[in-house]
């Protein structure tokens, strides 16, 4: 069974370049005062670690406090930080049919949360809940997860943990429903890149309390050529 804080991002110069420093400088001067650096560098990554879990609790209050539907538990709902750092945090709340996305700045104050809402393909999962991939994703996501149907007629089950609307890092392509119930074509894995041109300054300016929207590109759809 899959467990995780969710803090601090996968990549966090805040966290990595304390110890990056310290282990350098212990390797340049190679005596006592070399290990006391390593030590230091130790202590504030450490001590990092732990304002990214009061800050994640910050958010998570603030998240519930301006939450998407009455009654919502925090089993339903997904707190993490946005990328690079642990001012700006991203929630994700689930219902059986429908998940929301919001976002809060620590530096937002009283600012209610803005979410906008999406449809979770319920009747699609109730129809391929058995698959061994939909089965497995719904698991190992603990329920953070969606369901979509392409033009085309592939379908798709997406993890909403890492990425965000509407750019997934685990987005699968299961096939059409025929090649599904035929099982005659593996399921493939198609990332979903944001447009880091238009993510990264709006990344840095929401981070800071501003109140902007990130307009991101439409997602890929269809099959991998």
């Amino acid at each position: 069974m899959p467990y995780a804080v969710g803090s601090v991002f996968i990549i966090d110069p805040l966290y990595t370049l304390p110890l990056l420093l310290g282990v350098l400088l212990a390797l340049a001067m190679r005596q006592g005062r070399g290990i006391a650096w390593a030590r230091a560098a130790l202590v504030v990554s450490t001590a990092y670690l732990a304002w990214g879990v009061a800050a994640q609790q910050i958010a998570t209050r603030q998240m519930l406090a301006s939450a998407p539907v009455p009654h919502l538990t925090p089993e339903q709902l997904l707190v993490t930080p946005a990328p690079f750092n642990t001012v700006l945090w991203r929630a994700v709340a689930v219902t059986p049919t429908h998940y929301y996305e919001g976002y809060y700045s620590l530096l937002d104050g009283d600012r209610p949360v803005r979410w906008t809402t999406h449809v979770r393909g319920a009747d699609l999962y109730a129809r391929y809940r058995d698959h061994p991939l939909v089965d497995r994703v719904a698991r190992f996501s603990h329920g953070f997860f969606k369901m979509s149907e392409a033009a085309g007629g592939d379908v798709f089950i997406t993890d909403l943990r890492m990425g965000n609307e509407p750019t997934y890092s685990f987005h699968f392509n299961l096939g059409t429903p025929a090649e599904m119930a035929a099982g005659q074509r593996a399921a493939t894995l198609q990332m979903q890149r944001p447009d880091l041109a238009t993510a990264l300054p709006w990344l840095w300016k929401r981070m800071w309390g501003a109140d902007v929207v990130l307009a991101a590109p439409a997602p890929p759809q269809g099959r991998t050529p």
